[in-house]
């Protein structure tokens, strides 16, 4: 990794109390560039943490060349305290009205309930609400019709789309994709036998420990396949909840139906790759050999700087078809993810078109 890319890394483990020193050269002049990284990778804020802590144990950082992105990088952290309150007084708000038109029970996916994990739940990016509603997802998007909220229920056969008191909200008729994977698929047709969802005090569930391993393993999975969308954040989320989570996890038991899933060697990859993000002890759900040059391989393709094309409709077949080539040269990540290559094809090759060609 990169000096930039260790610092990050040291900024994460020092904000969550896994280091107590970060190793910042006295002439380093990357500020900017690690600011950017830490964006990108969903964890800026978490770095902020770190870098406030670095501070009080030097703080003659401020007065040196980072002074000029250091305080703007701090003053941002503030602002997403206050994203993250809306989000939290929304989510109640939009209990009691689905709850006011029969929807009785809301599971809060990801998100907002994942950042109960952090140290600072406040710095872990909120986006949109993701809720199930366990079999009424048709029925919820008719009560956001009926208060005269725009829904997008068409493109995607998982979840729709609206926007409900300013909060981009998900509402999910599936926990997962039906057509990616076989995998996905059966863990879809799993998650709802398993019980033990979480009441909370603002109306809402968030999954039991064991759902939510299948739900955010499966998650995981989805994002590393993307060309985009895998971060540091969804290894640091992984590796908070299996800590927060570690005394109601049943490590053996999950790790078996892991194997009968296919998804083992997935899991203790990203598990492994957590650990080096973290710094925290999660060996128990790293149950098969990995090697070290193939976890750098991965890590280098979280790390690197991924950019989303938007091009007009006359050049989407021509880009599909690039998409589709650089997929292939991608392809020796689909070993490690339990799926075959051509599951893996078909479903990136489906995801493009579906975003490309079902806009208007």
């Amino acid at each position: 990794m990169s000096t930039v890319e260790e610092i990050l890394i040291s900024l994460i483990r020092r904000a969550i109390g896994t280091a107590d020193t970060v190793d910042i050269p006295s002439d380093f002049d990357g500020w900017e560039e690690l600011k950017e990284l830490s964006f990108r990778q969903g964890v800026a804020y978490v770095a902020a943490d770190g870098l406030v802590k670095v501070i009080e144990d030097d703080p003659s950082l401020t007065g040196g060349n980072g002074r000029m992105v250091i305080l703007p990088w701090l003053a941002n952290a503030e602002r997403s305290e206050v994203e993250y309150a809306r989000h939290r007084q929304v989510l109640p708000e939009m209990c009691r009205v689905l709850h006011d038109n029969g929807i009785e029970k809301i599971l809060l996916l990801k998100g907002l309930g994942l950042s109960a994990y952090y140290p600072v739940p406040e710095h872990r990016p909120t986006g949109d609400l993701d809720i199930y509603t366990y079999g009424q997802g048709a029925r919820v998007d008719e009560v956001f019709r009926s208060l005269g909220i725009d829904v997008d229920s068409k493109k995607n056969s998982k979840h729709s789309k609206c926007t409900f008191e300013g909060i981009p909200v998900e509402n999910h008729n599936y926990y997962l994709e039906n057509f990616r994977s076989g995998i996905e698929s059966e863990i879809n047709g799993f998650l709802p036998g398993l019980e033990g969802d979480i009441l909370k005090e603002g109306g809402y569930y968030v999954p039991s420990p064991e759902k939510n391993f299948w739900f955010l393993a499966c998650h995981m999975q989805s994002h590393f396949l993307s060309l985009e969308s895998f971060t540091l954040r969804h290894l640091l989320d992984w590796a908070l909840f299996l800590k927060g989570e570690s005394a109601r996890l049943d490590t053996l038991q999950l790790m078996e139906k892991a194997r009968s899933f296919n998804l083992e060697t997935f899991i203790s990859y990203m598990t492994a790759l957590a650990e080096r993000v973290s710094g925290l002890d999660l060996r128990a759900f790293v149950t098969t050999e990995t090697d070290p040059g193939t976890e750098n391989r991965m890590m280098a393709e979280i790390l690197r700087e991924k950019k989303a094309e938007k091009v007009d409709a006359s050049r989407r077949p021509l880009l599909l078809a690039g998409k589709v080539f650089i997929h292939i040269s991608l392809s020796w990540k689909y070993r490690y993810t339990g799926l075959s290559f051509r599951e893996f094809l078909r479903e990136r090759t489906v995801v493009h078109l579906r975003q490309w060609f079902g806009k208007s």
